[in-house]
């Protein structure tokens, strides 16, 4: 039951209308027709995040999820998160109309509270069965509640984050919830038309041991790339990549917290250091905007410890080159 992810926006709360034939001013319905469902029954759990808010919640597009009795899980809607963040930063949303909230949390009543958009929520995190998992309930009655559920698998203290980004957005939409704020505008990123070769000059390219000029390269992992292959006379060097991604910041790309930083100009440059990808490897990035970033990978498989020196050494060619942010 508890598994993936959550968030939502309930924006809009769309209640199911009945078609009835009228006689003599008196709603007459088919005796065998469906009753019409109320309240939280008649939600569609995809409607609760907007389209307009999936870019700011860097969510792709819900997926529905049926009721499944089984594992006493209501219905609901899972958004996956965008591009290949790594450890997870999609939500889930569970919607039950007609299910007592202990039925879905035995342990519900035990659990902390906390007050997000003028309304309470159960906290259930960080459980033996599911470290790195948070579910927020909001309990509106004794047969109705609505579950928002998060997860960060990298960083298990912040398994609650993204929910509780979230959950001011879906209290609006319930009974005592406080307004929802307008969707935040999004801004282009000023890297959005930049090609990656051009952001290091061939001479420095060249005196930095690599061949002139570098090749496009594609990757699921960002957007745009060019690939700096090492000249023949340094053999001790590996190839290079620049990339940028439009998308999100470099810390959402690794769902981590840098291993330092360094400043070139006004700008900020943070390493990762042998992140998922395995020892020797490095990424070195700046944000040039809230959702956007430019990083370079370099990697030493001989010499580990020594894997970031070259991306390092090429961030101040590349800061010059680069778009004010």
């Amino acid at each position: 039951m508890r598994s993936s992810i959550v968030l939502g926006w309930l924006w809009t709360l769309t209640l199911l209308a009945s078609c009835a034939t009228t006689v003599g001013g008196n709603a007459q319905f088919p005796e065998d027709a469906e009753p019409v469902p109320q309240g939280l029954a008649a939600i569609d759990p995809c409607s609760l995040i907007p389209e307009d808010w999936l870019y700011s919640f860097e969510l792709e597009e819900g997926k529905y999820n049926e009721a499944d009795e089984r594992v006493r899980a209501p219905h609901g809607c899972d958004w996956r998160p965008s591009g290949d963040q790594i450890g997870g930063r999609g939500v889930s949303v569970r919607v039950a109309g007609d299910m007592a909230p202990a039925k879905y949390d035995a342990d519900i009543d035990s659990h902390s509270e906390i007050r997000i958009g003028g309304l309470d929520w159960r906290v259930s995190d960080n459980s033996e069965l599911l470290e790195g998992h948070c579910f927020l309930i909001h309990i509106v009655d004794d047969e109705s509640f609505v579950s928002v559920s998060s997860m960060n698998l990298s960083d298990e203290t912040k398994a609650c984050d993204k929910a509780e980004e979230v959950a001011p957005v879906i209290a609006a939409q319930l009974p005592g919830g406080d307004p929802a704020p307008e969707p935040p505008q999004v801004e282009e990123s000023p890297v959005t038309d930049v090609d990656a070769c051009e952001l290091l000059a061939h001479d420095d390219a060249e005196e930095e041991g690599l061949q002139a000029p570098g090749e496009e390269t594609d990757s699921d992992l960002y957007h745009r790339g060019c690939e700096w292959l090492p000249s023949e006379d340094s053999s001790e060097l590996q190839a290079v990549v620049i990339m940028i991604d439009i998308e999100r910041s470099i810390e959402r790309r690794f769902d981590a917290e840098p291993d330092d930083t360094f400043e070139v100009a006004d700008r900020s440059w943070k390493i990762f250091d042998s992140p998922s990808e395995g020892e020797g490897f490095c990424y070195v990035g700046t944000d040039t905007s809230p959702r956007s970033y430019v990083a370079i990978f370099s990697s030493n498989h001989a010499d580990p410890d020594s894997g970031c020196d070259q991306a390092t050494d090429l961030a101040p060619l590349v800061t010059g080159n680069l778009p004010a942010s």
